[in-house]
Parts: structure tokens; sequence; C-alpha cells
């Protein structure tokens, strides 16, 4: 289980990183189209202010609303809960049962992030770590 998890959770956060692009073309005031240069955000850079709303939207089973969004939230989610065990400081390290779902991974992140919603600007990636591990500590 622990291998599936692994490699879904990889698979993900390889579609997550690469980038998260805004439409290449806006309207203007007069309704034409405009191209404009791609902007693009690496995961690593993405806050919990970026990504609670879309983990919301997988928690609640809501898969049609900005599935690329989803798709970074989990995957940052899964990865970082397989390498959590191994995380070298010890306030970010957690030992999530090795049966727990995604949908309970994002779910107790989601609840971890609504109640710190002074911390949503923070590092999704920090905060992620600092919720598994506030919930499965390592004994």
């Amino acid at each position: 289980m622990r291998t599936k998890l692994f490699l879904s959770g990889i698979a993900a956060l390889v579609l997550a990183t690469g980038a998260v692009s805004t439409p290449a073309h806006s309207e203007t005031g007069n309704g034409l189209l405009q191209a404009s240069m791609p902007m693009t955000t690496s995961a690593g850079e993405l806050t919990g202010n970026d990504l609670l709303p879309a983990c919301r939207d997988f928690i609640n089973k809501q898969f049609h609303t900005d599935p690329l969004n989803q798709g970074q939230c989990i995957g940052v989610i899964q990865a970082l809960a397989f390498a959590a065990p191994d995380q070298p400081l010890p306030t970010s390290r957690s030992c999530p049962p090795e049966n727990v779902t995604v949908g309970q991974l994002a779910t107790v992140v989601v609840r971890w992030l609504e109640q710190r919603p002074q911390d949503w600007d923070k590092p999704f990636f920090a905060l992620v770590l600092f919720a598994l591990h506030d919930t499965w500590p390592c004994q």
C-alpha cells in the first residue's frame, strides 16, 4: 500500500511541480483578446492561500473545479506523507498510518489549515508537514 501511495504521490507531484500557468490571453476593455506571456509559479513557491481552496474542493469531491491545483494539492500532500517519517527535523517528522487514503490526508491538512488562517501565507510544503506532524507524530 505504501508503495502505491508513494507512486501516485510522485506522479501527481511531477505533474504539479511543472508550473501553474495563467491563460496566455486576456480580454481588453474593448472585448478583444490580447496575447500575453504565461506566468508560472513553481510548486515550492505555493502558499496555503494558493492551494487551500483546491484542497477543499478535492475533499468535497468538486473535481471539476480547478483540477490542476487539486492535483498540486494532493500531489504535495501524498509525496510529503510518504517522506514525512524521514524528515530531518523532529517538528516536521510524522508517521501517517500505512493504510491512510489521499482523501484522509487531504482532510487532515484542510482541517489543520482552517484552524490557522494566520499561517495561510506560508509555504504549502511546510504547512503540510506541520499538519501531518501534529496529527501523526512518530512514537
